[in-house]
């Protein structure tokens, strides 16, 4: 039988199945891309981190038992720890290559749109629901890095963030992270299921039209 989060994604495929190889992407990983344009995404990613963390943070505070609040409170450490230093740090390696030293500090539409659809799903649902809602982008940047990461070219700022996000480890985070979620469903009416796959959906959507912001580089 399909688990929930595979017939998620499989209701998102139309916009899914594009991801992996999306023009930004691709730009990464043959070394095409302006410093310029990775700069914006780095940044507004920047942007986006702290609230993709505060809606993880309202899984904490809403689970049900202590293996739930483990699982979030790993989550939450894993983007506040790891992820967002990680990017701080490859903003300061692009920077270096642009020779621009300056940093996003307004959200551009696109990551508007999705911090706002993370924290109103978060905040307004249950916990089940904020499950949904988080994996597209844990779960496109896993499968977005394996794609790639055996033909990317040696370039100091764009490999690291393949290898990153191709580790066992993380792997390791996102099926723990569908394995939940699909538990979670599995005793759900239909109705339910049906609305959870709408989160999952909207959510990876979202994920798209942040790459195509991404690759649309700041307006001038």
């Amino acid at each position: 039988m399909q688990s929930f989060s595979d017939q998620a994604r499989g209701a998102a495929a139309e916009v899914w199945d594009r991801l992996p190889e999306h023009p930004f992407v691709r730009g990464m990983a043959d070394g095409s891309l302006p410093p310029s344009t990775y700069q914006f995404y780095v940044g507004q990613n920047l942007l986006y981190l702290p609230q993709y963390a505060r809606a993880i943070a309202l899984g904490v505070a809403k689970s049900r038992d202590d293996e739930e609040l483990r699982r979030y409170s790993a989550a939450l450490a894993n983007i506040v720890d790891v992820e967002i230093p990680q990017n701080r740090s490859l903003l300061t390696r692009v920077q270096q290559l642009s020779g621009d030293l300056t940093q996003e500090e307004v959200m551009a539409p696109a990551t508007r749109n999705y911090t706002s659809y993370l924290l109103s799903t978060a905040a307004t649902h249950d916990v089940v629901a904020i499950g949904a809602v988080i994996l597209p982008c844990a779960w496109s940047y896993g499968e977005i890095a394996r794609h790639h990461v055996d033909q990317v070219v040696a370039h100091p700022v764009y490999r690291p963030w393949f290898e990153f996000f191709a580790t066992d480890e993380y792997a390791a985070l996102v099926a723990a992270m569908r394995t939940r979620l699909d538990a979670d469903a599995a005793g759900l009416a239909e109705v339910d299921r049906a609305r959870l796959t709408r989160v999952f959906v909207d959510a990876t959507r979202l994920e798209h039209d942040f790459w195509d912001m991404a690759i649309a580089g700041k307006p001038s």
